[in-house]
């Protein structure tokens, strides 16, 4: 499988799994420069979705992409952010989010 491919069945995954939880998913980003791949809101809590696979999750644009979801996070307590990875390259994950930011506002959920 392609990683284009890989990404966006996850995201398809992803996004199915926050709309059983009876979350919405939203057209719009609040970000001028950055969109995560899924954002959802239910009631007053919103939840921004990035999605990595093993040859994205070390990448700049990726860390980029962290760091603007993150400084967002730390400033609205009523929205979540998660990062989504391959179950394969979770503990990878967990680490980059850890060594960088040093808390757990973003998660790592893996499929």
């Amino acid at each position: 499988m392609k990683m284009a491919e890989k990404h966006e069945e996850m995201v398809s995954k992803y996004r199915k799994r926050l709309i059983r939880k009876n979350f919405r998913i939203e057209r719009r980003s609040p970000f001028v420069d950055y969109r995560p791949d899924i954002c959802a809101s239910r009631g007053r809590r919103r939840v921004f979705v990035e999605i990595e696979i093993e040859g994205t999750i070390h990448g700049e644009h990726t860390l980029q992409q962290l760091q603007i979801m993150h400084r967002y996070l730390k400033s609205n307590r009523t929205t979540q952010g998660i990062l989504v990875v391959p179950r394969i390259i979770k503990y990878q994950a967990t680490f980059l989010l850890e060594s960088v930011f040093g808390d757990n506002k973003i998660k790592v959920h893996a499929l």
